[in-house]
């Protein structure tokens, strides 16, 4: 296996995506105004697509461990990027913006796991 194969490098490669969309999809939700929510879809398919990646690499347990650290990320960092480029969150941003860091984590750990078990299943 060389070093763009390996589970580490896959998940990093989920990581770097998932901090474009938040950028990308947060500067273009405030400039065309739309919801930023939209973004969700494509998170969804980072998720899935780390997991089915390293799933054949690795198994279920290496699956899951990468897709949650995306998520982990997604939910810490990617919101912070959200908030410095001001996504378009529309009626919801008085709401988001109260959740705690801890509550974002740990949704987001069950979110990608979820997601992380789809991709281990296509696999």
């Amino acid at each position: 296996m060389n070093i763009t194969e390996s589970p580490f490098t896959i998940t990093i490669s989920g990581i770097i995506a998932v901090a474009i969309l938040s950028i990308f999809g947060a500067i273009l939700s405030r400039l065309l105004k739309f919801n930023y929510s939209v973004f969700s879809l494509l998170s969804l398919g980072v998720y899935i697509g780390v997991a089915w990646l390293v799933a054949q690499k690795t198994g279920l347990t290496g699956a899951l461990s990468s897709s949650i650290a995306v998520g982990i990320f997604d939910a810490i960092i990617g919101w912070e990027l959200c908030r410095l480029f001001k996504a378009n969150l529309g009626e919801m941003q008085d709401e988001l913006e109260k959740i705690s860091v801890h509550t974002r984590a740990t949704g987001m750990i069950l979110f990608s796991a979820l997601f992380g078990l789809i991709g281990y299943w296509l696999a």
